[in-house]
């Protein structure tokens, strides 16, 4: 869904380079839209590619994200985070492991519910 919203940015950020030369400064013609419109496709292009680097794509170094919270999540074998307020989810004493909240379940139980 990200990848879809930020192409729809980039067609946004074209067709502004478009309107911006036709009604602001008042450029009409052939000639003035291909410019228009060759300028705002290579902004835009530069505004995918950083926004893909940065959101879409990333590196397999970097840490795993929970799908149900778009989060990243706590490496497994990382220290405990400590302080006030720092919590471990756990799942309550005496709960059976399959009665989990729909949060807490891993992506591949999705597919169940």
């Amino acid at each position: 869904m990200l990848f879809f919203a930020l192409n729809g940015v980039g067609l946004v950020i074209t067709e502004l380079f478009i309107g911006f030369s036709h009604y602001v400064l008042g450029l009409d013609g052939a000639v003035f839209f291909n410019i228009a419109l060759i300028v705002g496709t290579g902004v835009a292009t530069l505004f995918r590619f950083w926004s893909y680097k940065k959101w879409v794509f990333l590196p397999a170094s970097a840490p795993h994200v929970d799908p149900a919270s778009g989060l990243p999540e706590a490496p497994a074998d990382g220290p405990a985070a400590e302080g006030p307020g720092a919590t471990r989810a756990t799942g309550a004493p005496g709960r059976a492991p399959g009665a989990l909240r729909p949060l807490d379940r891993t992506a591949g139980d999705y597919a169940e519910l």
